[in-house]
């Protein structure tokens, strides 16, 4: 199983994503843990980019690509964002209940918590985050 699914560079189009990822995983017969750390994943990187990855006003499609084989769940998302390999982030994030937290590190934590792999690449101007579950 392979779906592709597109979403605008705005915030409010995330709203649309738990639907989408609930929908995905009747298909796939996923267990309610595995939908909600899914949609928790997909959540948080699309999160990121939107608010991080974009200079105000560039409008741009953010592609997530849904695969299924062999008992893994693939998601890879691609964006024209600005660079970013969460991968290279340090695996020992502190944690702390300070005001000021660095951009996207508790949400990285979780998701390095929650996926079986990642890898990142830069291509044709593209990041290519892929993310096993």
């Amino acid at each position: 199983m392979r779906k592709s699914i597109f979403f605008n560079n705005q915030i409010s189009d995330i709203k649309r994503l738990n639907g989408i990822v609930e929908e995905i995983g009747n298909e796939l017969n996923m267990n309610a843990g595995e939908v909600f750390n899914a949609n928790l994943i997909l959540e948080e990187v699309l999160s990121n980019i939107i608010f991080y990855g974009y200079e105000k006003g560039v409008e741009d499609q953010i592609e997530i690509i849904v695969k299924s084989e062999n008992g893994t769940l693939t998601l890879e998302v691609l964006d024209g964002a600005k660079p970013f390999d969460l991968t290279i982030k340090s695996q020992d994030a502190h944690i702390g209940l300070s005001n000021e937290t660095q951009v996207g590190g508790l949400g990285i934590l979780l998701i390095k918590k929650l996926s079986k792999s990642i890898e990142y690449k830069r291509e044709n101007g593209k990041n290519h985050l892929i993310i096993k579950l």
